[in-house]
């Protein structure tokens, strides 16, 4: 019954895809975990960009077997190009040829004294509660300064490290701007969500 009922929400959404195209919009469609891959395969006949769902809070294991039939499946970006939805996993970024990708985790962390960095997400700002964060660090903070003096973007560390809002801001675009750097292709776009504000790189 469970089956049926799902396969039923299926078809209903791809039905509502249709409506959509034929009313003249271009929405990206939707592929999740757990869907049977005629969808997939239903959805690349129809355009060159899929956002792929449901995967961010999967193990590790069953993420990548399954973004691995994805990938093999349709493997050419520049013939369809996959969206991830809440994929922050550094691996997981570098390992397929993602078009883009969003997390909100970057403006998480943000918010709570943390950047994002090559030597993984750290704590800078000392005002913020130890509790409020596992992943205190004791990294040497001139290297990490040093770092930040060399992103694509002008950042401003000593701000970075106050607790303010542009202090706030500051570390969200450090850790934007460090996710722009884990993809060597420059038509990858990396999308951070965080109320309104974000970043979108061609």
């Amino acid at each position: 019954m469970l089956r049926w009922m799902i396969l039923g929400l299926i078809k209903k959404s791809i039905r509502n895809y249709y409506c959509m195209i034929r009313e003249g919009l271009h929405p990206i469609p939707a592929f999740h975990i757990g869907e049977p891959f005629w969808v997939l395969d239903e959805y690349a006949s129809l355009t060159n960009y899929i956002a792929l769902g449901g995967i961010a809070k999967q193990n590790s294991k069953t993420r990548r077997e399954w973004l691995d039939i994805v990938f093999s499946k349709y493997a050419d970006k520049n013939k369809i190009g996959f969206h991830g939805f809440g994929i922050q996993d550094r691996i997981i970024i570098q390992t397929y040829p993602w078009k883009s990708v969003d997390a909100s985790s970057v403006a998480v962390m943000a918010r709570f004294g943390g950047i994002c960095s090559p030597w993984g997400d750290i704590k800078i700002n000392k005002a913020v509660s130890p509790n409020n964060l596992l992943w205190v660090s004791n990294m040497n903070e001139d290297m990490l300064a040093e770092w930040v003096s060399t992103l694509s973007y002008p950042v401003d560390y000593k701000i970075a490290c106050q607790q303010t809002s542009e202090g706030t801001k500051m570390r969200t675009m450090i850790g934007i701007l460090y996710y722009e750097t884990l993809k060597s292709n420059e038509d990858s776009n990396f999308i951070v969500k965080k109320r309104g504000f974000g970043f979108l790189g061609e």
